[in-house]
């Protein structure tokens, strides 16, 4: 499945469905948001996806936010940002900015369902792939 449209269909938009059907779950939370950023492996398919991942972190606060949390919960703390020699390297850059103190557990769920929407939305509108309507 390395097309995007198939991706967004068959993968990120049950899994966020899933997250929508159990908002107060913090897991369904970050496999949202695991999905949803992984949608950047399949866009920049067959390049490598660190630059477009760069790129729409860039153009979409969503997205840089869902990738922030995808990459935390994956590796514990962002090694870019350790790269950076922050003050505190375990902070999320995101979450400090959004007056989070780096805490992920400040994250209000409600919150973060709006923004995976939102940057799903980016996604589709970036590659070209509307919602099929059934």
């Amino acid at each position: 499945m390395n097309e995007i449209d198939e991706y967004l269909d068959h993968i990120v938009d049950p899994t966020f469905s899933d997250f929508a059907r159990n908002p107060q779950s913090f897991r369904y939370g970050y496999l949202a948001c695991v999905a949803v950023f992984h949608s950047v492996d399949r866009a920049a398919y067959p390049n490598d996806p660190r630059d477009l991942a760069k790129k729409w972190g860039e153009e979409s606060r969503d997205f840089a936010f869902v990738e922030e949390i995808a990459q935390h919960l994956k590796h514990g703390t962002r090694r870019w940002v350790i790269k950076s020699k922050r003050e505190k390297p375990n902070d999320l850059l995101v979450t400090s900015t959004l007056g989070l103190d780096g805490k992920l557990e400040n994250l209000h769920l409600h919150n973060l369902y709006f923004i995976l929407r939102d940057a799903i939305h980016f996604i589709r509108n970036k590659t070209n792939c509307p919602k099929k309507t059934h």
